[in-house]
């Protein structure tokens, strides 16, 4: 069932068993969970079906940090959320990722990779992935020799990209025929209500713009509005407990992570083709692409003191020679087309353009290209980003949204670790380089300085500063001195709340977030049934 807040004539008090906050990919998950069965479910989106100005002006705030993006266009109010212009990345984080690591401060998760991963292999069937092969085996699915490098040094694993079976899960026709499901748009919620022993909610509260409020009253809560909204909904909701629910421990905000992007090196070989094409994307056999990603072996990040960190060796035009043509029109619509109907639609359909171009153009146009020095192999990073408590999410003191809840303050820094693992791993990379005779690397300028901001380089990616990845800020923790969330995502000392989403990532790990969301999601949804139906 589908209901407007702005169509109702009544301010609404809805019941339910599970009330279920933002309506993206993980609150979409941990909804659907429950299709076709007794459990009620309340999903309550503070957009719309469409993109919408008004409710996207939500998201301003400032930034007092390093440079990062226009927090009004980080993030998307409206069904499916940022999955919406999503690029498609997928790929389960390393045993590693969830490990403590004794070099990466505040590292380390309550749960391992061998329990997430019957999870991880139900988004990969969910979203049409392939064969469920992410590392140095998709080689041999791929039917291609590995490359050179040593794998204990250098290894490759890949991401498999598959943006259409992502879209699929925005499109809600069956959460609007499910007779136990109700989706709520245009209803932002304003305070999660504390009981007054805060240990539990009692009730959320929710309004629009125009000044039409109403409450869910449920069960279970799980709030699932991304790594910046959860942070500032548990902060703002102070009335019980003034320093915000789930933040006895001044943790709710703190440790904010990105896949922070740059050029790291200038790869020097005497043949780059050959190895362009050692690198390049390739398809298997039932149509997915694949991109691999180069990263340190786990001895190596040990030895070196460095973290999980990818980078793609891609062909780039040079530095001062400033964007291709087709790289000018996409960054046009990212920056001038907001994500409305036409919009999406156009993005998506360059999106298979390009997709295209790369499968069948890419091998001779970058040879030539190559060949023609019109350009070079390059590093790009797309680095792990270590928990740093500095870095963080904050409540303006000074400005509120027409809702009158406090405006967010993001405080992105990073630490010397994070500079550190990019250039010991460019190095490492061109070490492995020069044992086979191929070349070597050339760091960039930015990395060899003693500063730690990050550049603004619109030529590395179609993301120039990171990957949109808000991770960390309500974070997965054994201990709740350590963390907001335990190893079932529940709010520590509070019965019946949950947060889904990467704001519960303890670390940021190597891979994108969304395959990781998507299956801590269909975990939590799984454990919320069996707590429905043993109360």
């Amino acid at each position: 069932m589908l209901i407007d807040l702005r169509d109702v004539t009544e301010n609404p008090a809805l019941e339910a068993d599970i009330c279920v906050i933002g309506a993206g990919i993980a609150g979409l998950t941990v909804a659907r969970r429950f299709l076709r069965e007794k459990t009620s479910v309340v999903i309550l989106e503070s957009g719309g079906l469409r993109y919408d100005d008004q409710a996207q002006d939500l998201n301003e705030g400032a930034s007092t940090g390093m440079r990062y993006y226009d927090l009004r266009d980080a993030r998307v109010r409206f069904v499916g959320g940022t999955i919406n212009i999503w690029g498609g990345r997928c790929a389960p984080l390393d045993a590693i990722d969830f490990q403590t690591r004794p070099w990466v401060p505040h590292s380390g998760w309550p749960i391992t990779l061998d329990e997430l991963e019957p999870w991880y292999k139900r988004v990969n069937e969910k979203f049409d992935l392939g064969d469920y092969a992410y590392d140095e085996r998709t080689w041999k699915v791929l039917g291609v020799a590995p490359p050179p490098l040593d794998p204990s040094v250098v290894r490759t694993d890949f991401w498999h990209l598959s943006p259409e079976s992502g879209y699929r899960q925005t499109r809600c026709e069956d959460i609007r025929d499910a007779s136990n499901i109700t989706l709520v748009l245009h209803a932002t919620v304003t305070r999660l209500q504390a009981a007054s022993s805060a240990d539990a909610l009692t009730e959320v509260r929710l309004a629009d713009i125009h000044g039409r409020t109403g409450t869910v009253r449920a069960k279970h809560f799980v709030l699932a509005s991304g790594g910046i909204e959860n942070a500032r909904l548990l902060l703002s909701s102070n009335d019980v407990e003034p320093a915000g629910i789930g933040n006895r421990h001044d943790q709710v905000g703190r440790y904010f992570m990105e896949h922070p992007h740059a050029r790291a090196a200038e790869v020097v070989v005497s043949d780059p083709v050959k190895v362009w094409n050692l690198y390049r994307r390739r398809v298997l056999s039932n149509g997915i692409p694949v991109a691999p990603s180069l990263r340190p072996g786990e001895a190596v990040q040990e030895r070196e003191g460095i973290l999980n960190t990818s980078m793609t060796l891609k062909y780039q035009r040079w530095p001062d020679a400033g964007l291709a043509p087709v790289k000018l029109f996409h960054h046009w619509m990212k920056d001038n087309k907001d994500p409305d109907r036409m919009g999406l639609l156009m993005l998506r359909a360059y999106k298979k353009l390009d997709a295209w171009a790369d499968r069948v153009l890419a091998g001779p146009v970058r040879a030539a290209q190559l060949k023609l020095k019109r350009g070079g192999l390059f590093l790009i990073a797309r680095a792990e980003q270590a928990p740093n408590p500095a870095s963080r999410v904050m409540l303006s003191a000074s400005h509120r949204d027409p809702m009158g809840m406090p405006r967010v303050e993001l405080q992105w820094n990073m630490g010397e670790i994070d500079k550190h693992s990019i250039r010991r791993f460019a190095q490492v990379i061109g070490g492995e380089l020069r044992r086979l005779g191929l070349g070597d690397v050339k760091l960039s300028e930015w990395v060899q300085d003693e500063s730690l901001e990050l550049p603004y380089d619109r030529t590395v990616s179609n993301n120039p500063i990171g990957g949109y990845h808000h991770m960390g800020t309500t974070r997965m923790s054994a201990d709740p001195r350590h963390g907001v969330v335990d190893r079932d995502c529940r709010v520590h000392g509070y019965r019946n709340l949950y947060i889904a989403g990467s704001s519960t990532f303890a670390t940021a790990g190597w891979a994108n977030p969304t395959f990781t969301i998507t299956a801590l999601a269909m975990r939590l949804g799984d454990h919320l049934a069996g707590r429905v139906n043993d109360s």
